[in-house]
């Protein structure tokens, strides 16, 4: 079971996680956060290759990470605040840190 055999099923995907992504929005900094989508997915996809491409869908689960030239060249930051690096997601290395 491939997500490219599974094109009726993307939106099933991307609607079961834009209606977790609300849930868990006032706890993301939680371990809570955590619980609550390891219990969503397992209820929701039995199955482990259900669970696999439900975690494959772009812009679910697994994001590209943030780099400082991005938040930089967006907008979201100024060249004067502090440079970060990344590694997996998390920021590792800030002048302030």
């Amino acid at each position: 079971m491939s997500l490219a055999n599974q094109p009726a099923r993307q939106d099933e995907y991307q609607r079961f996680f834009a209606e977790l992504e609300s849930r868990l929005a006032a706890i993301s900094h939680s371990d809570e956060a955590v619980d609550l989508i390891e219990s969503a997915v397992s209820e929701r996809f039995k199955k482990t290759a259900q669970r696999q491409i439900a975690f494959a869908q772009p812009g679910c689960i697994c994001l590209e990470p943030i780099t400082y030239e991005d938040a930089l060249a967006d907008g979201r930051i100024t060249a004067d605040e502090d440079r970060f690096f990344v590694l997996q997601g998390d920021v590792i290395t800030t002048e302030s840190a």
